[in-house]
């Protein structure tokens, strides 16, 4: 087999249904990219050339469990608690103050990977509201991603010491258990910090968004950078559509809607108005 080279045309083929599918586009430089998340895929299947790969995919049917194991080999998922801490004390400190007379906030993990942003989303609403004694506030997130693989690991909610980044060792003793004998090393996510998060497979090519509600906040942050210009405004309006008027998107550090008529409130961060 000859998984080693792919071809210009199967790669456009195949990047081609990657847009299609899920919108995420590749440039015509990312051969050896697509060649080392898919060799192994191909070994398993008995291929032996990524063109065979891709008339293997064009007669999966839509549902096939397939396409999990194929957009788990091609997403990238970096992530860790308390990630651009500099948006997260805006967050606190700006946006929390103008929503906290709410009963009820209502947030979206778009793009929520290991489950460490919507976690760590939690942890910060129940310690502020703590802090200014409004603890019956209910707290709703809603933690989306593409990735099968990525959605286990969140429900699971066991993390090693580094994943947990700069949170103080308070917040761990609070929220977390501490793993022994063959858990040692590791820290599983308590009961209160899950309570009210769901979990979810979503794509964002899925359009129109309806969860049955408006959101106060949504967090999509490094996923915009995946997409071409016409797919982040179409994802983008969508987004505003379902905030609420005064609601915020969190875009990450690297992404900006410059071009897009959205009001900026901070760095990468935008409100509805």
């Amino acid at each position: 087999m000859d998984v080693n080279s792919i071809s210009t045309d199967a790669y456009d083929k195949i990047r081609s249904i990657i847009y299609k599918r899920y919108g995420i586009y590749l440039s015509s430089n990312k051969q050896e990219f697509l060649k080392s998340r898919l060799s192994k895929i191909l070994r398993n299947l008995n291929l032996s050339t990524y063109d065979q790969y891709h008339d293997y995919l064009t007669k999966l049917p839509v549902n096939d469990e397939h396409w999990a194991v194929f957009i788990d080999a091609i997403s990238t998922n970096v992530t860790y608690f308390n990630r651009e801490n500099f948006q997260l004390d805006i967050l606190k400190q700006s946006v929390l103050p103008r929503i906290h007379n709410q009963p009820e906030i209502n947030l979206w993990s778009a793009g929520c990977s290991n489950g460490s942003e919507p976690y760590t989303l939690k942890i910060i609403l129940r310690e502020y509201f703590e802090k200014i004694g409004r603890l019956s506030t209910r707290i709703n997130i809603q933690a989306t991603d593409i990735s099968t693989n990525m959605i286990q690991e969140a429900v699971r909610g066991v993390y090693d010491q580094k994943m947990l980044g700069d949170l103080d060792q308070s917040l761990i003793t609070k929220y977390f258990k501490k793993g022994i004998n063959e858990m040692g090393g590791k820290n599983k996510v308590r009961d209160i910090l899950r309570e009210n998060i769901t979990f979810s497979l979503y794509n964002l090519m899925d359009m129109p968004y309806n969860f049955g509600k408006q959101f106060d906040i949504i967090f999509c942050r490094n996923v915009l950078i995946y997409f071409d210009k016409q797919t982040v405004e179409e994802i983008v309006n969508n987004y505003f559509k379902i905030l609420k008027p005064g609601g915020f998107l969190f875009l990450g550090s690297s992404e900006s809607l410059n071009t897009m008529n959205k009001k900026n409130f901070g760095p990468s961060i935008y409100i509805n108005e």
